[in-house]
């Protein structure tokens, strides 16, 4: 071999004497160097076409490498792109092969119009769009469309697009493995009607839309494209992954942070995924300081942290939904239709479609957590200022409101899910809230929430709800609600919070439990602190609670200005309890436990803070004059313990 050129990833590559591309340790077939075709990497000479030869003579050849050697191939503005063949690996050298774009019209990368190839690979190549300050106008057409399979590309850096990144449609098996997606007007990478697709280990910075795309709609032949995984991913300073018509879809270990607008978006939508969401799996994710972008040219205006959405269930012309019941004979309508079946057909914005809503969600061990102040310029948050694709620099301020979002929105239908061991904190207003669907979010539907679980999370420093449900209209649900820790207001920054002592101005916010008309909920054994108010029922009776601890200094049942912690709190039952807790942040001990109201002793407690209407069963009863005391139940709130006054016997005759 002669002339080595680099050593790459355990292979050696060099030319031999006409030029050849050289290669020792793994790689099969031929390989040629782009500048024997008259590739000049000088940063001035159009290179298009002599890569393109290069590409070519290789692929007809059986496959193999393009080399293209170190420098700045120019691709000037053009809708003429570089066509991808079956089997051929594209090569750059890291950091130093750049394919540089005129980026003064459209000018996409990569395409292919018909037909299909395979096995095509790109490796350590810099894509640069060539955005400068004065080329900040979008073009809004795709840069590069993909038809084939066995896709990859592999350690190269997209940057500078006034319009998309680099992306596939309609494509199977394809693999983005530590990319950098940097400066993008539109979607960084996406991926429509694409199956096996695999984000795994890239980088995404100042991606002005959807820095992942992954969408299924329905025109694609059923059954529709599916399997997604997303993967140990880090997000800066643009928006996140967004998923419409999830199909077996992984969302897993991804590190997101100052997120513009939201972090994890898998949802329905009536363009591009207008198709039934199934399987889905949200684990393991960080989600750190979602704001809000309020210039009018920001292109989106969402604002929670996650959004999680089925698609609103039809009958489709039947006599219900698939998987529920026909009124008139009792029967369960068929789930799966015939053929390819209702979870790949279906067209959920079609009415006479039938559709099932969406099946089958985890989402769990995710952390959603602001930790930035508001900034007077963004520049105070130690980043310097922002950079958007084609949107340019970004320098202005980002107010409180700006980063007062929604943890997690559930919306439209869902049936089996799972949401287990989150903690959402300090993200804004409600750390959870239910819509139906935009046009109506205030009416829900009957079971559009069918055995939805949340379990073991915590919900913490929410100014209005740590779970949030519409109140126009009553409706019935299965929700279960089961383990979960609700801290409304920890720093005593409420606005109804008094100034010092940890007591309420107002019988108002924040609520942990707003859910008013919404029935059929089972609420157990949650924990509940530094909130106005544990729960607001709005009247609905078909809900069970059941071993809730409420942690607070209560003055007296219901609401009352001295109440310490908890404003509002329930009436002592097995329903709600109280653990008396230092609730006053002038205390020295403060959030230490002042004592439990016991549920069960030998004899009418004599020490500690109780609440009127509290219960203590006697553990040792006996026969006595004819009768037994069950117990004693308090008369008052207080920590005194007078006989009569503050307790009495509850006493069983013996007839």
């Amino acid at each position: 071999m002669n002339d080595i050129v680099t050593s790459l990833h355990g292979r050696e590559i060099g030319l031999d004497a006409q030029g050849m591309l050289v290669v020792r340790g793994g790689i099969q077939g031929v390989g040629v160097s782009a500048a024997s075709y008259g590739a000049k990497g000088d940063g001035t000479t159009n290179d298009r076409a002599a890569i393109q030869a290069a590409i070519n003579a290789v692929s007809a050849a059986g496959g193999g490498t393009v080399l293209l050697p170190a420098g700045t191939y120019l691709k000037p503005g053009s809708i003429t792109a570089l066509v991808p063949k079956s089997n051929v690996t594209l090569q750059g050298v890291p950091g130093l092969t750049i394919i540089q774009l005129d980026d003064t019209g459209i000018n996409p990368i990569m395409r292919s119009t018909s037909g299909s190839f395979s096995n095509f690979h790109m490796r350590d190549i810099i894509f640069d769009g060539g955005r400068t300050s004065a080329l900040y106008t979008e073009y809004g057409a795709n840069p590069d469309i993909f038809y084939g399979e066995n896709i990859s590309l592999r350690n190269c850096t997209i940057r500078n697009m006034r319009t998309f990144g680099l992306g596939f449609s309609y494509c199977d098996d394809v693999l983005i493995d530590g990319c950098k997606y940097i400066n993008i007007n539109r979607d960084g990478c996406y991926a429509w009607n694409t199956s096996h697709l695999r984000v795994t280990n890239s980088y995404f910075e100042g991606v002005n839309d959807d820095a992942i795309s992954a969408h299924t709609d329905e025109a694609t032949a059923a059954p529709l494209r599916s399997s997604i995984t997303i993967t140990g991913n880090q997000f800066f300073r643009c928006q996140g992954v967004k998923v419409l018509g999830p199909k077996a879809v992984v969302i897993t270990d991804n590190v997101m942070r100052q997120m513009m607008s939201y972090g994890i978006f898998v949802a329905d939508a009536t363009t591009q995924g207008d198709t039934v969401g199934f399987s889905c799996l949200i684990r393991g994710n960080i989600i750190n300081d979602v704001w809000l972008r309020q210039e009018a040219s920001a292109l989106n205006q969402e604002r929670y942290y996650m959004r999680v959405q089925g698609p609103k269930r039809n009958a489709g012309g039947g006599a219900a939904a698939p998987g529920y019941n026909n009124t008139a004979n009792g029967d369960i309508v068929d789930l799966f239709g015939t053929g390819v079946g209702n979870f790949y057909t279906s067209n959920t914005d079609n009415a006479s479609v039938p559709g099932a809503g969406a099946f089958s969600y985890i989402i769990a061990d995710n952390v959603l957590e602001r930790t930035l102040p508001p900034a007077t310029v963004i520049a105070d948050w130690g980043y310097g200022d922002l950079e958007v694709g084609g949107q340019g620099t970004f320098t202005g301020a980002i107010p409180e409101s700006a980063l007062n979002n929604i943890g997690i929105r559930i919306q439209g239908h869902l049936t089996d899910a799972i949401l287990s061991r989150n903690i959402v904190r300090t993200t804004g207003t409600r750390s959870v809230d239910f819509i139906d669907t935009t046009a109506s979010p205030s009416t829900i539907t009957d079971l559009a929430f069918d055995n939805v679980v949340f379990a073991d999370n915590v919900f913490k420093d929410f100014s209005e709800a740590g779970m949030y449900w519409p109140t126009a209209g009553a409706s019935e649900q299965r929700i279960i609600i089961r383990g979960n820790h609700f801290d409304g207001d920890p720093r005593q920054a409420n606005a109804n919070r008094h100034a010092s002592n940890g007591s309420w101005q107002a019988d108002t916010t924040p609520i942990a439990l707003r859910m008013g008309n919404c029935a059929g909920k089972f609420v157990l054994n949650n924990t509940f602190r530094n909130v106005c108010s544990t729960t607001q029922d709005g009247g609905t009776s078909a809900s069970t609670y059941a071993g809730n601890m409420q942690f607070c200094d209560p003055a007296a049942v219901g609401f009352s200005t001295s109440n310490k912690g908890i404003g509002n709190p329930q009436r002592g039952t097995v329903r709600f309890q109280i653990t008396v807790e230092d609730s006053d942040p002038t205390s020295a001990s403060y959030g230490q436990v002042s004592n439990v109201m016991l549920n069960e002793t030998t004899a009418v407690p004599s020490t500690g803070k109780y609440v009127i209407g509290h219960v203590v069963k006697n553990s040792s009863p006996s026969l006595a004059a004819g009768k037994v005391t069950f117990g004693w139940i308090r008369l008052t709130t207080s920590s005194a313990h007078v006989d009569g006054t503050d307790w009495t016997p509850l006493v069983i005759p013996n007839t």
